[in-house]
């Protein structure tokens, strides 16, 4: 059940299939949120714009009619300094802080390209009442896990620092608000930390270095020529990074940390009144010295014709994009502005949907492509089209782009292609609305600052789904066509073409072949014609023949006749809203060992192959307005279908899934999207030492098991659908079932609804093994010499990985978790030495896995990104920490800095249908789990020092330990 190296790896591949370069993409690690959708073309009444003042001087809700979150408190210090603050109880008893400073790489000089993001790293290295080392340190004691509890981020505009808390006691609120303080202005930013530091954002700088952080900013630089933002990513330069010191640090803090720049939000189960009146106590002092900074000019759009810039980037993907860029606009979030977005979102969903039906075509012109109207970093206005294509694909795929924008500029959008996404659009915001008061607290929280940051209003779904239907009301598809047309102008069109080989003629050929384009006289689009979904019996419903409850965890577990096993969780965590997943015996365990890739193919082929009566368009068609999803997985032990939905659609869910066990059509679309991909994707996992770890690791530490190899791209072009089918085929006719069902439902509607559709079904096997040896992985003989891979990024790329033998998860499961805790000791330990002391690495890392299917294979692992030269040096700091931990020469502060976080969040997942539907979806098969349920968190908390030291002179041991390194190919002379 559980991922390891292939799992985290191969998700990489399935979701970059359909990723279409994000034309907003920057180097900052900035959570990714859908951009607010630009305003309207028309000028607006003059009443209708924003304030000519810094965005961060006032409240958007303050220049709208939109009525903001009543549940959000609002406020202003009088040093200017603001808070937003929410109640939110999912889960309980935890909180979160984010403190946003209206400052990022556009505030710095040219002089100072990266000290905002240096200085973001500089919070964690002291301040005048921590000392320097220790904030993380206080945060572990307190539950916190540096990176998943506690971090940050530079933008292009804006610092954000965030912090999780585990739970709401006084003392764990005391100390995050307090460490927020301390970062307002009290950072020590002291010489010795600068040098320190250094190193790690060097480290980071390399990591970031992708081919697609390279393609984002040559499509800047052509976007927005001139302007401050295509200069200014948040990573910065190498030089001045390696020209940072105190003294300049200090004067960007000064001059940008301050009270009037920053915004304060808390989200949590915490009282609302007590936390303001903290706030208040807390920073109502807060002051710099010195003249405040001033935010720069980010310079004009200027007058531009039809222009095309080629960036060749070999271990990227080939992506192009046609753009139109325009001034940026100054609208408030007012009623009618959303009304005009909305409704220019729903007519960009009509072509966008007609571009996926083109992808799923027989013989597609491209992988992906996609529409999209946003601001640009207050920039620019960009109406764009980016295409994702073979590598020879290019011209094919920007004509046909061009070309079904151009019918939709022309002829227009259909009023039933507009119904369509009327109603797609209205179902989600009916499922927010409905769900809206058990919405998650750190989400909440980075809505609140995101929408600051986007100058909108924090509104309640409620509210927005109270204003939908009156938005749409008497919506035509010719006043979607107008909206069309007129997002689709401006400066232009931009072409951009990152290639992954060279493109004889370079800018001209991209010129030509879209000028070529424009001469094809384009035809009316088809009449689309609504499907319905016909999947609704699947015979005499299924009787239940045993039934039994476990008291601990709360789940219901029923068999059917059919031999059908169904598991709910009833939960209040999430209103209305189902998770689904349902198991079929088989998995890694009835897969081939000789044809590697098709775990790589498998989960997009499957559901892509569509129904017996409804090919994959057609079934979308048939559940406009139904809130289900579909996705297949292949686990160690099984192939897993699994979607999310709400009560009103459960019997739908379910008939998917049942249609997709009972007639799953096979067609080869997804697989040949998939295998026109594959250049791409394999070019781009050459392009840095950890995408080449992620991709070999796998069957390295299983001897070469072919199961987990990743294939070549000659095998995996050479997959067949019938390869495909072969595996899965069986066990979706005859594989044991079982059912999980977790969330706002009650075991008698799971019970009826299951009865109908999978409960109907005929007779299952009771077993579904594979071949005699299918659980026979060995891990790779270790003690020997250090295998050797390359990369073909940078030559001051390399990483350094080292797994030790260890347990399996199927025996004894404390066992299990005290490697788990070795790998928590081993991961603050490289983070203290590698990281913090000798600022080679910006992100090392430990962890461990234990198989529950294969005995014997487990392991625990550390790594880290960091220069040629201190590879040897990572190796020698494991070593070192190896035999602390082996002959128990670590302190107790050590333990309990990796237990409170191991605990907290064992705890606090349990709030969560995440964690359920992935802890009992083998309840009924699987001995173990009600075992394990029972005593997952006692074990953590009761692990004692002996036992840690037991575990770590078992595995920790050199002859256990399989050493992989990842260099920069030699360059050939």
């Amino acid at each position: 059940m559980r991922l390891g190296l292939m799992g985290r790896s191969w998700a990489f591949v399935l979701v970059a299939v359909l990723a279409l370069a994000a034309p907003n993409a920057v180097a900052a690690p900035k959570p990714a949120k859908a951009p607010k959708p630009a305003a309207a073309v028309a000028a607006a009444p003059a009443d209708k714009l924003l304030p000519a003042k810094p965005d961060f001087t006032f409240w958007p809700h303050d220049y709208s009619d939109l009525k903001p979150d009543p549940a959000v408190r609002y406020g202003v210090l009088p040093n200017g300094m603001r808070y937003a603050i929410k109640k939110n109880s999912q889960p309980k008893n935890t909180a979160a802080l984010r403190l946003r400073i209206a400052s990022g790489s556009i505030q710095e000089t040219d002089a100072q390209q990266g000290l905002a993001h240096y200085l973001e790293h500089m919070a964690f290295n002291g301040s005048k009442n921590v000392a320097e080392g220790e904030m993380v340190k206080i945060l572990e004691r307190k539950g916190l896990a540096f990176g998943p509890d506690t971090n940050a981020y530079t933008s292009f505009g804006e610092t954000v620092y965030m912090l999780d808390l585990p739970n709401v006691q006084k003392d764990t609120i005391d100390t995050g608000i307090s460490l927020m303080r301390e970062t307002a202005d009290r950072l020590t930013i002291s010489q010795a930390s600068v040098e320190r530091e250094r190193g790690v954002i060097l480290s980071e700088e390399r990591s970031r270095d992708t081919p697609e952080l390279r393609a984002s900013k040559a499509r800047y630089d052509l976007w927005l020529q001139g302007q401050i933002v295509a200069r200014r990513f948040p990573i910065g330069l190498i030089e001045t990074i390696n020209a940072a010191n105190r003294e300049k640090i200090l004067d960007y803090y000064q001059r940008f940390y301050r009270p009037e720049r920053a915004l304060f939000v808390v989200v949590g189960d915490v009282d609302v009144d007590a936390m303001e009146a903290q706030i208040k106590k807390t920073f109502a002092d807060w002051s710099q010295p010195g003249a405040a900074g001033v935010d720069p000019g980010l310079g004009q759009v200027i007058k531009r014709g039809q222009q095309a810039k080629v960036l060749v980037e070999p271990k990227g993907s080939t992506q192009v994009s046609i753009t139109y860029v325009s001034a940026p606009e100054r609208f408030a979030d007012t009623a009618g502005q959303r009304q005009h977005d909305l409704r220019r979102e729903l007519a960009m969903a009509v072509v966008n949907r007609r571009l996926e039906r083109l992808a799923r075509a027989d013989n597609p012109p491209f992988i992906a492509a996609g529409l999209g109207r946003f601001d640009l970093s207050r920039s620019a206005t960009l109406a764009n089209v980016s295409i994702q294509t073979a590598p020879d694909g290019w011209a094919k795929g920007m004509a046909a782009s061009e070309q079904e924008l151009r019918r939709a500029l022309q002829y227009g959008v259909d009023q039933v292609e507009l119904d369509r996404e009327i109603a797609e659009m209205r179902a989600g915001y009916e499922n927010a609305a409905i769900s809206a008061d058990t919405r998650e607290t750190r989400s909440l929280a980075m809505d609140i600052v995101s929408a600051f940051d986007d100058v909108s209003v924090f509104t309640h779904p409620r509210d927005d789904f109270a204003r939908f239907d009156a938005m749409v009301k008497g919506f035509t598809a010719a006043q979607a066509s107008t909206l069309l047309r007129e997002a689709f102008k401006g400066e232009g069109p931009l072409l951009f073409l990152n290639a992954n080989q060279p493109v004889p003629g370079g800018e001209k050929a991209l010129n030509d072949a879209f000028d070529a384009s424009k001469k094809i006289a384009v035809l009316a689009p088809a009449k689309q014609t609504a499907k319905t979904w016909t999947y609704t019996s699947f015979g005499k419903p299924g009787a239940v023949i045993d039934r039994k409850r476990d008291a601990v965890s709360g789940v219901d577990m029923l068999r059917f006749a059919n031999g059908v096993k169904l598991n709910v969780k009833s939960t209040d965590f999430d209103k209305d809203q189902i998770g689904v997943l349902v198991r079929l015996g088989g998995g890694q365990l009835v897969m081939p060992k000789t044809a590697p890739g098709l775990n790589w193919v498998s989960p997009f082929a499957v559901p892509e192959g569509g129904l017996g009566k409804l090919d994959r368009e057609e079934i979308d068609r048939a559940l406009t307005g139904k809130v289900v999803g579909l996705s297949f997985g292949v686990d160690d032990n099984a192939f897993v279908l699994s979607g999310g939905t709400r009560g009103e659609d459960l019997a739908t869910q379910l008939q998917l899934v049942a249609a997709s066990i009972t007639d799953s059509a096979w067609r080869p679309q997804g697989l040949k999207r998939m295998q026109s991909f594959a250049e791409n994707q394999f070019k781009q996992l050459e392009a840095s030492p950890g995408r080449v770890l992620g991709r070999d690791a796998p069957a390295i530490l299983r001897s070469g098991d072919g199961r987990w190899a990743f294939p070549t791209l000659a095998q995996a072009q050479a997959i067949t659908m019938e390869q495909v089918k072969s595996p899965v085929a069986p066990a979706l006719a005859r594989a044991p079932i079982e059912v999980t069902l977790v969330g706002d439902v009650t075991l008698a509607q799971a019970e009826k609804l299951v009865a109908a559709t999978l409960g109907a079904l005929p007779a299952r096997a009771a077993d579904f093994p594979g071949p005699a040896d299918a659980k026979t992985v060995r891990f790779a003989q270790g003690g020997g010499p250090i295998l050797q891979l390359t990369h073909l990024g940078r030559a001051d790329q390399s990483l350094g990985y080292i797994a030790f033998k260890g347990y399996d998860a199927l025996g004894d499961l404390r066992k299990t978790r005290t490697q788990r805790f070795v790998a928590q000791l081993m991961r603050l330990r490289l983070t203290d030495e590698f990281r913090e002391r000798l600022g080679a690495s910006y992100s090392p890392s430990a962890g461990s896995q234990a198989s529950d299917v294969f005995p014997g294979f487990g392991f625990v692992s550390a790594s880290a990104e960091t220069p040629p030269e201190k590879v040897t040096l990572f190796y020698q700091i494991v070593d070192q920490i190896a035999a602390e931990l082996r002959e128990g020469r670590f302190d107790d502060d050590l333990i309990e800095r990796a237990r409170k976080p191991l605990v907290e969040a064992a705890q606090n997942a349990e709030k969560t249908n995440a964690f359920w539907i992935g802890a009992i979806a083998d309840i009924q098969t699987d001995p173990q789990t009600q075992f394990s349920l029972r005593t997952r968190i006692s074990d953590l908390q009761t692990i004692t020092r002996a036992e840690l030291v037991a575990a770590a002179k078992e595995i920790l041991q050199p002859q256990n330990a399989v050493r992989i390194r990842v260099d920069a190919k030699p360059a050939t002379p």
